[in-house]
């Protein structure tokens, strides 16, 4: 007599609890573990302010984590090479990308063809902080308020060039809008980093560039820059004779951008969760508002990874509109 072979099926609720506190218990682990060896965070702008920032944010977390925390730049091509090197990395937490709208929300509709996906590949943090920018001059431009840089660019703008850290950074998109909406000419001249830019704004090699006020501070006050507008509704601290672009007399001028934290798509979430909670520590923390908030001008923000998922996906919408009505494209 043949013996019957049959199976038992498991109720749908059971499997559904035997699974969920499979993942709760492997999400507790990875929680509970990390990190267990140096994290490495990875951006584009050696020297900048961002880099400032970043180095301090940098040194407290390996304070909370018992772990060094490394700032590793990866320079030049819009953010690319960085956001490309994090997308590429494992995806466990110890390989994290810093960037601004440039990576985040611009390259995909500038570029043709990009070796990774910014959207696919790299799953939100947190944001860091809001850049205000200002418009940059130097002092031997003829040019003393925003009304009177408008107006000589509007005149005589083709013999004169922009700078911007590189070609669809935020700065270059900020300027470009800028240019086209209040309708005056100039050229384009994108650097690879920043110390040679400022080099060449100072000694007036180029006319103007669209950055966060620190950028401009050190300068003004050694009275080789001069800053025309700022972007908020009220004075920056570190430049409070500078207006802002309304008491310029453009209320309708907002130019600034973000700077997030994103980690390889695959990363578990109870790790983003717990990189999120401490890095949200330190940028509401008193210390993070005195060395970086004030005197650079950044908006701590430190909004969850879902907030920050939503916020991205706001941004693309308006970025893919505003880049095709500039009708920008790289290549």
């Amino acid at each position: 007599m043949a013996r019957s072979r049959f199976t038992i099926p498991l109720p749908s609720a059971i499997v559904r609890v035997v699974l969920a506190a499979t993942l709760t218990s492997w999400s507790v682990g990875a929680l509970a573990d990390f990190p267990e060896k140096p994290v490495k965070i990875i951006h584009a702008y050696p020297g900048a302010p961002v880099d400032a920032a970043l180095r301090l944010m940098a040194d407290r977390l390996s304070q909370v984590w018992k772990q060094p925390v490394l700032v590793d730049t990866r320079p030049g091509a819009s953010e690319i090479i960085a956001g490309d090197a994090v997308a590429k990395a494992a995806p466990d937490g110890y390989t994290l990308f810093v960037g601004s709208e440039a990576n985040f929300t611009n390259n995909q509709y500038l570029f043709s063809k990009l070796p990774f996906d910014p959207e696919r590949d790299l799953v939100p943090i947190t944001e860091l902080y809001e850049v205000p920018f200002c418009v940059i001059v130097p002092t031997e431009l003829p040019a003393r308020t925003l009304q009177e840089f408008v107006g000589l660019m509007q005149n005589k703008g083709s013999a004169y060039m922009y700078a911007s850290t590189g070609a669809g950074g935020p700065n270059h998109v900020a300027m470009e809008g800028l240019r086209r909406s209040l309708r005056f000419e100039m050229t384009h001249v994108p650097y690879k980093v920043g110390p040679q830019l400022m080099q060449d704004l100072i000694a007036g090699r180029v006319s103007a560039l669209v950055a966060g006020v620190y950028t401009a501070a050190p300068h003004v006050e050694s009275g080789r820059l001069r800053v025309l507008a700022v972007s908020g509704t009220q004075r920056q601290k570190v430049l409070p004779q500078t207006p802002t672009f309304a008491e310029a007399g453009y209320p309708g001028v907002d130019l600034r951008t973000f700077v997030g934290l994103a980690a390889p798509r695959g990363t578990p979430a109870a790790v983003v969760a717990k990189i999120h909670k401490d890095v949200e520590i330190i940028l509401k923390s008193d210390e993070f508002q005195k060395k970086v908030g004030d005197p650079f001008g950044y908006v701590p923000v430190g909004s969850d990874p879902g907030k920050f998922g939503a916020f991205l996906k706001s941004k693309r919408t308006s970025a893919k509109a505003q880049i095709e009505e500039l009708h920008l494209k790289i290549d």
